[in-house]
């Protein structure tokens, strides 16, 4: 069996300091910048523990590389296809891996510039920041249009991370998006009607 990953395999209990979990410290450190600015992107960047995993998890890794069970290859996967019945994974530096199955293959890099996210930003006319961070009403997290004015679009996941912070893809993150989008939907159904 052979694990294929980006980068060396690093021990974190959670994949950022636990104080980004308290929306203060979000406040604090991160709505003190620009919404979409690079300062925002650069913040999230320095306090994530990017590939990492928990000692458990890790420690169980080394366990099967060390039996033999596992192998762990470097790499960025280029192109996918079927060859004479299995798979084979080309990789970016011109190795390929073979197996006959593919188990999981994902990848966690930015969805900013995903081509449904540059779709709906230019159809939609929504702010786009640095490196294509949406740019978020902070309290709502409304995407903004690019004329200033809040958009009815609302961002969770990844794409929310310039206003949840470094959490935004997991239990937590969604638990803050959804107490900020439902209080935001909740004010706009009480408010009047206007006619244009």
């Amino acid at each position: 069996m052979t694990l294929l990953a980006r980068h060396p395999f690093e021990r974190a209990v959670t994949e950022a300091d636990p104080r980004w979990i308290n929306w203060p410290h979000v406040e604090e450190h991160l709505h003190v910048h620009p919404p979409g600015s690079r300062a925002r992107y650069e913040t999230i960047r320095a306090a994530r523990n990017d590939s990492t995993m928990p000692p458990y998890l890790h420690d169980r890794l080394e366990e099967l590389v060390d039996d033999g069970t596992l192998t762990v290859r470097r790499g960025d996967v280029d192109s996918a296809r079927y060859v004479d019945g299995a798979v084979r994974l080309l990789l970016a530096d011109g190795g390929c891996v073979s197996g006959d199955r593919v188990v999981l293959a994902t990848g966690f890099e930015t969805g900013f510039d995903h081509p449904f996210v540059d779709r709906l930003a230019d159809d939609l006319a929504l702010e786009r920041g640095y490196r294509g961070m949406p740019v978020l009403e902070d309290e709502s997290l409304a995407w903004r249009r690019v004329d200033g004015t809040t958009s009815p679009v609302f961002v969770s996941g990844w794409l929310a991370q310039g206003t949840v912070g470094p959490f935004a893809g997991n239990v937590v993150g969604a638990r803050r998006s959804a107490d900020r989008i439902t209080r935001a939907l909740e004010t706009r159904r009480r408010e009047p009607v206007q006619a244009v």
